[in-house]
């Protein structure tokens, strides 16, 4: 007998489907407890374990190493009737390593329809995704929903996949599901102006500038007004054509308050009205710069 016995399950253990935990000591290092029932059930994890080689050992791995050989570090084992306290050779099957997270390249690469598919604005996965340091835990279960959660800005954001730190809006992941890559230095418009609304028909691939002709009031808005601040004497009306901004003010003391707002509105809006005469589709449009 030696060490090199003791790590061979066959000779450790024999297989009985009568006991609860399918083991048996065969020859254990504790005379005592040959042809006794082998294993502890783990209420937490729901499972069987064993100590084997020196540590806690998952009796269903033991089991399908006895009769299939070894399992790569990758390798996980599940329980067809996802019922993980019966370790029955016929309750398993082997998921191989180089199986798990096949998606990873994908995602890197942007191909999201690959590995993910698209519902009324939301996102499902198409497969399990494993973590851990040996891919023995499911981050993402298949047919799960993508949930998202919103950043600083409104934005739908999810890390997927686990991997790296990437964290994508998810307008930009859906625009690319149906489109491909965004070119750089455009933008996905919302055209509704509801940041968490990802059906793809409410979205649109746009200019930063047409992105702009799109979006709400400023929070910082002290007159109600997108284009009109007040001053310290005077109302001003600013509007931006071809990347350069452009004022008009209207002074107080030669209006009074009420006109000259009223002009600096007026202003603004006809300046709004010409610019979208040159834009067409791609100019200001109705929800631009009203309040929620």
């Amino acid at each position: 007998m030696c060490n090199e016995d003791f790590n061979n399950p066959n000779y450790v253990f024999t297989y009985d489907e009568e006991v609860p935990s399918c083991l048996k000591w065969k020859n254990p290092k504790s005379r005592h407890l040959v042809g006794k029932a082998a294993g502890t059930f783990n209420k937490k994890r729901k499972e069987w374990y064993t100590q084997f080689r020196g540590q806690p050992c998952s009796n269903h791995r033991i089991i399908w190493e006895m009769f299939n050989g070894p399992l790569g570090k990758y390798d996980t084992i599940l329980f067809k009737n996802n019922n993980t306290d019966e370790p029955k050779l016929s309750n398993l099957t082997l998921y191989k390593g180089d199986e798990k997270n096949w998606q990873r390249s994908y995602l890197e690469n942007h191909e999201w329809d690959k590995v993910l598919e698209y519902k009324d604005g939301n996102l499902y996965w198409t497969d399990n995704f494993w973590s851990g340091g040996f891919l023995h835990k499911i981050a993402h279960w298949k047919g799960k929903k993508i949930e998202g959660h919103k950043d600083k800005d409104g934005y739908l954001v999810a890390k997927l996949g686990g991997y790296h730190s990437y964290t994508p809006r998810l307008h930009r992941v859906i625009y690319e599901y149906h489109y491909g890559k965004i070119p750089d230095g455009m933008q996905i418009d919302h055209i509704n102006g509801v940041v968490d609304d990802n059906r793809i028909e409410n979205l649109r691939l746009v200019s930063p500038e047409t992105n702009a002709r799109n979006v709400k009031m400023n929070s910082r808005n002290r007159t109600g007004v997108t284009g009109v601040s007040k001053r310290k004497n005077c109302y001003r009306a600013i509007w931006r054509y071809q990347k350069k901004y452009y004022e008009a003010y209207y002074s107080i003391s030669k209006y009074g308050k009420e006109e000259a707002f009223r002009l600096a509105c007026e202003k603004r809006k006809e300046m709004v009205e010409w610019m979208n005469s040159i834009y067409g589709e791609k100019g200001y449009t109705e929800d631009h710069g009203v309040r929620e």
